[in-house]
């Protein structure tokens, strides 16, 4: 028998698990079958295919879109690694470095300012060298003229 903290968790798992499984991996996949389609008939649309996908007036609502999802990933990584560090700072697996928790009221809100920095140069870094590879401006240019 469960308690119940264990039984709402295990409860909400199931739930994340049943719509990840009915609802978010039915409409990855075909978004990515609808992309590949695209591609297989128009062979110019692989160097970007999101936005070569994208219907003619729907452009920016959908650059919107992608900027609003990658601001909740990057939210996410960024969570997700102080998450990990703590873990691995109160098993012994990490030196302890300063981590600060943002808020009494809510369990688990950390911030971990070494970590933060580097991610920030680490991101720096990959834009750096990865800049010169395709220019976004112009690649973007072409769907609003």
């Amino acid at each position: 028998m469960s308690s119940p903290p264990e039984a709402s968790y295990l409860t909400f798992n199931s739930a994340v698990q049943i719509s990840w499984l009915c609802l978010t991996f039915p409409c990855l996949l075909l978004a990515y079958i609808g992309q590949a389609a695209y591609i297989s008939r128009t062979p110019s649309a692989y160097a970007n295919p999101f936005f070569e996908t994208v219907p003619p007036g729907m452009f920016y609502p959908s650059l919107v879109l992608s900027i609003l999802a990658a601001i909740v990933a990057s939210q996410a990584l960024i969570t997700s690694t102080f998450q990990l560090l703590i873990q691995l700072m109160h098993s012994s697996y990490f030196p302890q470095i300063k981590a600060t928790y943002t808020s009494t009221k809510f369990h688990g809100q950390v911030y971990i300012p070494l970590a933060n920095w580097i991610m920030m140069v680490g991101t720096v870094i990959v834009t750096a060298v990865y800049s010169n590879v395709s220019s976004p401006v112009k690649n973007c240019s072409k769907y609003h003229e």
